[in-house]
């Protein structure tokens, strides 16, 4: 099969340091090694094709133009000027596709959901991938955020990516709760298809870095932001460095900023500098580490990681972290019940509760060596199920069902209401 990732980003673009750039890199690599083509375009700040591995290109797809950038400019309401910007980018890079068909025949298009990449989708058969949802992304990230208060507030960006998704052939969502967060908020079927895992060896992992040598410290890795669980740490980071003397704690990472009030936004690190006062010199940030060798060895060799998200779709921080053997904490309602059983393959505490972060660091501090081992044991036994092998059976399977469905609208003379060039 030729199959085309549509996104908004990828590994060979500047600051493609997201989940979303993670997850392309790993199922372009499944796919291709299974012999087929894969296509990834991206938006870009250039338009070029370039080979990236055996079997899978990236066609870069330049953002705007001149004149499109000049009436943007010209646009006051943000609003209206990143809607405008979102229909423009979409046909560029669904025209790319119908050029890249005509030289190759293209069997299945997956859209990322971001920026409504799929609004002029083409004929060829498509299916959308949830990474997260507008209005739920907004809510969770107003600083006095609560799980389960606050109502959805939708948008003209959010509306554009509800259309994407209605005329495409299939969605689907790595986490079980967004997929029905989506189900209620849209009305449309959502399936869950979960994340491939890396498949790595820890037989093989190197010695921890030099920098590191020597420490026993706690981790926090990926972006550094409130959605992440920030707020919480930067209120609990005193109480954890206070009890646990022997240990630093480590951030790894971007850091888009922290919000402790409404309307001001601080570095983060500053943030759990100051709250962490005359501990402050035991917090280490490392910045975000691409090197992907060194970022297992941080991981595998920290004494715990701690990830309070407050929802997230199946991330790839606490998936790697558990695939490495990692004990993890990280919360209730946030969607990662489906990875972690609290006291079984990790654990568990309330969001922004700071009193019970802490109590669980220590709880899990006290565990015997046969404790944590039956837990880390039990961690990669979850994740093993995210095999490359298992995510290339599930994700092949899916797109064969959705192709042939597709084919028997044709036959029956529908379009299943979908309006596409």
């Amino acid at each position: 099969m030729h199959i085309v990732f549509a996104t908004t980003e990828f590994m060979t673009e500047k600051g493609y340091d997201g989940g979303l750039a993670n997850y392309l890199a790993k199922a372009s690599q499944i796919l291709s090694e299974h012999g087929h083509r894969v296509t990834v375009v991206v938006l870009s700040t250039d338009n070029q094709i370039i080979e990236y591995r055996k079997n899978i290109r990236v066609a870069r797809v330049l953002q705007g133009t001149v004149e499109i950038d000049f009436i943007l400019r010209h646009i006051k309401s943000d609003i209206l000027r990143r809607t405008l910007s979102c229909c423009w980018n979409s046909y560029k890079i669904n025209r790319k596709i119908k050029a890249i068909h005509r030289e190759d025949k293209v069997d299945m298009v997956q859209y990322c959901h971001l920026s409504a990449l799929g609004l002029f989708r083409t004929k060829i058969p498509s299916v959308v991938r949830m990474s997260s949802f507008g209005p739920t992304m907004q809510l969770i990230s107003a600083v006095d955020f609560q799980p389960g208060k606050g109502r959805l507030q939708i948008n003209a960006l959010d509306k554009l990516d509800m259309i994407a998704m209605k005329r495409a052939d299939g969605i689907f969502a790595p986490s079980m709760l967004n997929a029905r967060l989506v189900e209620r908020t849209v009305g449309i079927k959502v399936n869950v298809l979960e994340t491939p895992a890396m498949g790595v060896d820890c037989d093989k992992i190197k010695n921890v870095p030099m920098e590191l040598a020597g420490k026993k410290y706690f981790l926090f890795f990926g972006t550094m932001s409130g959605i992440k669980g920030l707020k919480t740490i930067v209120n609990a980071i005193y109480q954890i460095l206070d009890k646990n003397p022997g240990f630093d704690f480590v951030f790894v990472g971007k850091d888009c900023g922290v919000s402790m009030k409404e309307g001001v936004k601080s570095p983060a690190i500053k943030k759990l500098k100051e709250a962490a006062k005359e501990h402050g010199d035991r917090i280490i940030y490392l910045q975000t580490i691409k090197d992907r060798e060194r970022l297992n060895s941080i991981i595998y060799h920290a004494s715990l990681c701690i990830l309070p998200y407050r929802l997230e779709n199946l991330p790839n921080t606490c998936i790697e972290a558990m695939e490495l053997g990692q004990i993890v904490i990280s919360t209730y309602k946030s969607g990662i019940s489906q990875l972690i059983r609290d006291g079984y393959n990790g654990f568990l505490v309330e969001q922004n509760d700071e009193e019970a972060l802490v109590n669980k660091i220590s709880k899990v501090l006290q565990l015997s060596c046969e404790e944590k081992k039956r837990i880390s044991k039990n961690a990669q036994k979850r994740v093993a199920k995210m095999s490359p092998e298992n995510f290339y059976q599930y994700m092949m399977q899916y797109y064969e069902d959705v192709m042939s469905r597709r084919k028997k609208l044709r036959r029956n003379g529908e379009n299943n209401e979908k309006k596409i060039i």
